[in-house]
């Protein structure tokens, strides 16, 4: 007679389970590294050369999106990455989890390659525009609290949107839902960015070769801040008047033959990134310091930064931060001493 073992009476694991006993923060770190909540980065799924790929929370779970149409929860992105069933995924997610004494598992994965998706997929960023609407007194508020005058928005072209379009299709704005444009070659672009969405704050029809700020750069100037977003630019100009630009993002290295335009205008070129304060005492690099100093040591600039005493009391990583945390004052110290700040 067939006698059942006590592991034959375990359970299989559920999604349900998965849900329940796996920390899903931590199993995207486990699969794709170090990561940031709602910041654009390259795919773990696919080779690209443009970040198209980004976590997010939405109702409480951790989800991904991949702009090549892909997006879901762990179990999708394990899916995905592993050319596994759903099953499969499930099984793998409880063995690396750790959890392989609670639940059945199907050792081997039961690996059902995803044929359609382990083609290569050529994303093909979308055609972005929007529809702009009235400035509201809660916009000029939010901007305020940076330090960010209205002359100012209106100098780097900032606009209030009531709707986005991708391609053919138009989504509603959230209610704080902004466009930056820039122009080069005669070419408009945008950035969307909608600063309290959970999972859609950036949007970008923006290349790597845009700067935030370049339209706005005077001829000559004794010095020049290149800073890593169009709101610390912002902030910047309003504050101390000093002409600032900005790289897509810190991981964005521009080209020799640009800087030397930057170096033939102004006298002083200083590059000012993120302060990850937080990080100081873990186990963890300063990120915006590392990239920076990378930058810098390529292309001979001095690197400044704000310092962590400063970063710590106002809980501010970068300058914009420090405004809204009530540090106005040290920021035209910094800018207007940059040698002091030599990191």
């Amino acid at each position: 007679m067939f006698e059942f073992k006590p592991e034959d009476l375990l359970p299989y694991a559920s999604p349900e389970d998965i849900h329940k006993h796996c920390n899903h923060y931590d199993l995207f770190r486990h699969y794709i590294g170090e990561f940031t909540i709602g910041r654009a980065q390259l795919s773990p799924l696919r080779s690209e050369n443009k970040a198209s790929f980004a976590i997010y929370v939405k109702n409480n779970t951790v989800l991904f999106n991949d702009f090549a149409g892909i997006g879901g929860d762990i179990i999708k992105f394990v899916q995905l990455k592993f050319g596994l069933s759903y099953r499969g995924a499930i099984n793998k997610i409880v063995h690396d989890s750790g959890l392989t004494n609670m639940f059945k598992s199907d050792m081997e994965y039961a690996v059902k390659p995803i044929i359609a998706y382990n083609k290569k997929i050529e994303y093909v960023k979308p055609t972005i525009n929007v529809k702009r609407r009235k400035w509201a007194k809660c916009d000029v508020d939010f901007w305020s609290s940076f330090g960010i005058t209205k002359e100012t928005l209106l100098k780097y072209r900032v606009s209030p949107i009531s709707h986005i379009f991708f391609n053919s299709k138009i989504v509603t704005a959230e209610r704080f839902a902004y466009c930056f444009r820039e122009v080069k070659d005669n070419i408009s672009t945008f950035t969307i960015y909608q600063p309290f969405s959970k999972s859609n704050k950036w949007f970008k029809s923006h290349d790597a070769s845009v700067f935030y700020g370049w339209s706005q750069l005077p001829d000559k100037e004794e010095c020049l801040i290149i800073t890593k977003s169009m709101k610390d630019v912002m902030t910047i100009d309003s504050i101390t008047g000093i002409p600032a630009v900005a790289l897509q993002s810190e991981k964005t290295k521009p080209k020799e033959h640009i800087l030397q335009q930057l170096r033939d205008r102004f006298t002083n070129i200083y590059l000012l990134y993120d302060n990850d304060y937080e990080n100081k005492d873990l186990d963890k690099p300063n990120y915006g310091r590392e990239f920076g100093k990378s930058i810098c040591t390529e292309f001979n600039i001095t690197q400044i930064e704000i310092p962590d005493r400063l970063a710590v009391k106002y809980k501010a990583k970068d300058l914009s931060d420090l405004a809204k945390g009530g540090g106005r004052d040290y920021i035209c110290n910094i800018l207007e001493e940059p040698h002091k700040f030599i990191i």
